[in-house]
């Protein structure tokens, strides 16, 4: 985890640099770092606040592409993911999704997660909508992934055990990278 005081002071050098006498690269440089810096503590503040024991609810951004019988299939959604930390940052808790599946249907998706430190894994189920080329499915979910603070990529595997019909199949299997954007934020117990 990335410590504070630490970015803090590499903040403050910016103010220090500009009073050296050097060319204005330089100056433009380390303000460009600086902002980066900046951008990185006001991200991270939140996940290294939070405690061991605490409950931490983490909304966000849920970019996915799949392939699935049908070829390649984007996705863009939010995820909400809601856990317990616990010593040598382990977690446990569940996540939801929703995700509109190349604008033509949607994708709802439910379940558990556990993590150790940077890995962890999902265990949940899917349900998606009609579509142009693909009944309502229902399909269980299965995502290894690993999280840095506010940011994780995981494979996501979604195997059908339900849907189709006569006139239209199920959507498929799902296999894909998924990325995840998320801004936790320690759940007060009031």
């Amino acid at each position: 985890m990335p410590r504070l005081d630490i970015l803090a002071q590499l903040l403050v050098m910016e103010d220090a640099a500009s009073a050296w006498p050097w060319d204005s690269g330089y100056e433009v440089a380390m303000s460009a770092k600086s902002q980066v810096l900046g951008l990185a503590v006001l991200l991270f503040a939140p996940t290294v606040a939070v405690a061991n024991n605490s409950t931490v609810a983490a909304p966000g951004v849920l970019l996915s592409g799949s392939i699935r019988p049908e070829g390649f299939v984007p996705a863009l959604g939010v995820e909400v993911s809601v856990y317990q930390i616990m010593p040598e940052f382990r977690t446990v808790g569940g996540f939801a999704q929703w995700q509109t599946v190349k604008f033509d249907h949607h994708r709802f998706c439910a379940g558990g997660q556990a993590s150790y430190q940077l890995v962890g894994m999902e265990f949940g189920a899917t349900y998606e909508t009609e579509g142009k080329r693909g009944a309502p499915t229902t399909s269980l979910h299965f995502a290894p992934y690993v999280t840095l603070l506010v940011a994780s990529a995981s494979l996501r595997v979604d195997i059908p055990v339900h849907g189709g019909r006569e006139d239209k199949p199920s959507h498929g299997y799902d296999v894909g990278l998924v990325l995840t954007f998320k801004y936790p934020v320690e759940a007060k117990n009031y």
